[in-house]
């Protein structure tokens, strides 16, 4: 089956499951996956009548810029990160997920955000699993969260509203008796092996359409083979660039002394770093970050490749904003940058 996703089924995330994960579990399986994957991106609905299942992304990804937004690493604002944005992203994500099912929109007024994800026929109903949000609720220790889920873009109430297309995850955890910190390996919810395979077999059981091949069963398993052993030496590779990357870029980032991202409600700017030798190195950092999300935009390319998926391939290309993804915002390149972990 083919899954829509964001970082979670991609190199970014596979390079950190065992290598028996990737032989086993996702072994027969396809990911479209493209990191910081915003709800309103017209990338959506092109995989709305191919895709077996979507795992719907964070309401806050693309935050800064909901009408322009662009999937890429560090795409959430934290300056944005308010009870009324967020509000706002999580109206723009029903409109498009109602637009990627092809169901009627109930947001009340249409905006460029939701426009993005135009209504089309499909002839199929995809499935739709909620594993951000599901992650969130479960984690989140604040009243008034958009994921406290106590507002009607909660969990449950998503649930309900969908229930003939979704994968109810949290159900099936708490029947396996699996907690969703069993399930990730950090803040971000990104599902580390037990995590993988439960969603596997989660969207396997809720009767996932499989990926329709022309080629003899011989064919098809010398093809598996071949994404396997493609997929491993993508995540050594990504391995070996995050881990070369990431110590230099923190230490250009974490001068002395410590800078503070925000302050007063507003990004901390490098031209007001009093000292010329700090500026360079995060203008440094900065360059760093860019290399990183261009290695990262070359490996989404390249997996799409490795699974034969030529059309996807050229229209993803087509269709990327390669300017937005590598750099950001004027916003985001003008502030001191943050912090690239070796994982």
């Amino acid at each position: 089956m083919l899954i829509l996703s964001s970082s979670h089924f991609h190199v970014e995330n596979l390079s950190t499951l065992d290598t028996k994960t990737l032989f086993t579990t996702l072994f027969h399986h396809n990911f479209a996956a493209f990191p910081g994957l915003p709800n309103t991106s017209p990338l959506v609905n092109r995989y709305a009548s191919s895709a077996s299942c979507w795992l719907v992304g964070d309401y806050r990804f693309g935050n800064s810029n909901p009408s322009g937004a662009v999937p890429r690493v560090f795409n959430v604002s934290k300056l944005r990160v308010t009870p009324e944005i967020d509000i706002e992203m999580a109206k723009h994500s029903i409109a498009a997920i109602d637009s990627y099912l092809n169901l009627p929109t109930l947001t009340p007024t249409p905006t460029t955000a939701t426009a993005t994800a135009t209504s089309t026929h499909h002839l199929h109903r995809p499935l739709l699993l909620f594993w951000d949000l599901a992650v969130r609720e479960a984690m989140n220790n604040s009243s008034d969260s958009i994921y406290s889920g106590t507002t009607k873009f909660s969990y449950s109430n998503l649930v309900n509203r969908y229930k003939s297309n979704v994968v109810d995850i949290r159900k099936f955890c708490d029947d396996a008796g699996l907690t969703f910190k069993d399930l990730v390996r950090d803040r971000g919810g990104h599902p580390n092996d037990l995590g993988v395979a439960i969603i596997i077999k989660a969207i396997s059981a809720a009767g996932a359409a499989p990926i329709i091949t022309t080629t003899t069963p011989k064919q098809n398993n010398i093809h598996r083979y071949f994404v396997f052993a493609c997929r491993f030496a993508l995540c050594k590779y990504h391995t070996f660039v995050r881990g070369l990357i990431a110590p230099i870029q923190k230490k250009m980032t974490l001068v002395r002394p410590r800078l503070k991202l925000i302050v007063n409600g507003k990004y901390k700017k490098i031209k007001d770093v009093s000292c010329r030798s700090k500026r360079v190195r995060l203008r440094l950092s900065h360059v760093l970050l860019n290399v990183y999300q261009a290695h990262v935009l070359v490996l989404t390319a390249l997996s799409g490749l490795v699974e034969l998926r030529i059309t996807d391939f050229v229209k993803d290309l087509a269709s990327l904003d390669f300017y937005g993804v590598i750099f950001g915002s004027e916003e985001f390149m003008s502030s001191v940058p943050p912090v690239l972990t070796a994982s």
